[in-house]
């Protein structure tokens, strides 16, 4: 009973970015996680316990399975940790939650993104529009097994923005064209001085 009443209480705790926490007759606990979407679809928690302190990594895999977020919670028995997908695309979304002693994987689907301009796929980015009208998100990993160069041109070709995107990098760029002269940008990806991905977006 007590340990039910822990976890009811674990589960109130949305409102935190990680909760850490531990418990006198811990040893008693099997290991535990779960993935969980909010109503909207907008945020994904994940709620992690264990009987032994340990390092535990998350990983984040989009649905073509490359990474798209990983970090470390270090040292502990039990969290709770609120991940914001709605700068990313839509989609199916494993989560891959792991230490030395366990291992818990879980899909879920985030929410129907109405911005989301185009999958750079076969480039592991994606690029997509954010709830601001002008802002645009550049993420992923860059596993097209060289560096990439990203370009931000407006409707008169010339360059307002540029960026080096290293070989097996994680990309995380968040992209503000308010200040954009002209009617549209177009957003380049270029592999040495080959263009290998247009995207044209109105402003």
């Amino acid at each position: 009973m007590k340990n039910m009443v822990k976890l009811s209480a674990l589960l109130l705790t949305v409102l935190s970015s990680a909760v850490t926490f531990a418990s006198a007759d811990s040893a008693y606990l099997a290991s535990f996680c779960k993935v969980l979407s909010s109503e909207d679809i907008k945020r994904v928690r994940v709620i992690y316990q264990s009987p032994a302190t340990e390092d535990v990594n998350i990983q984040i895999l989009d649905k073509n399975q490359q990474l798209v977020h990983i970090e470390r919670v270090g040292y502990t028995d039990g969290f709770v940790k609120i991940f914001n997908m709605s700068r990313i695309p839509a989609g199916e979304y494993t989560f891959l939650v792991k230490s030395d002693s366990y291992s818990h994987k879980q899909t879920v689907l985030t929410y129907k993104n109405e911005g989301v301009v185009e999958e750079w796929e076969g480039q592991g980015l994606n690029i997509a529009k954010t709830k601001d009208d002008d802002k645009y998100a550049l993420v992923g990993v860059n596993d097209s097994g060289a560096s990439l160069s990203f370009v931000v041109e407006d409707d008169e070709g010339n360059a307002i923005y540029w960026d080096r995107i290293q070989k097996g990098e994680q990309v995380k760029r968040l992209i503000n064209l308010e200040q954009v002269e002209g009617e549209d940008a177009k957003l380049l990806l270029f592999r040495r001085n080959e263009k290998i991905k247009e995207v044209i977006v109105s402003l």
